[in-house]
């Protein structure tokens, strides 16, 4: 099977694909609680669902424009590099 075909992520393959950081993956399951992003334990190896992963980033990207709409986020200025 291949790597884009898996539907459990170990903590590495689920960073690379959620743009997150392992170590904010780790902080999520510890402080989040109930909001974490759902993950299983099997023995000592944390593992995601790739759907799962899925909907937290599209969530997120929700969020974001929720809160640039409604005037709470600001757009990200960006400058020029003179060439």
């Amino acid at each position: 099977m291949s790597d884009s075909g898996k539907l459990l992520l170990n903590e590495k393959e689920a960073a690379a694909l959620s743009s997150m950081s392992t170590h904010y993956l780790r902080r999520d399951r510890i402080t989040s609680g109930e909001n974490a992003i759902p993950f299983l334990r099997i023995g000592s190896a944390i593992r995601y669902h790739r759907s799962d992963l899925e909907v937290t980033s599209l969530r997120s990207g929700q969020l974001q424009f929720d809160l640039y709409q409604a005037g709470k986020l600001k757009r990200p200025k960006i400058e020029r590099i003179a060439t």
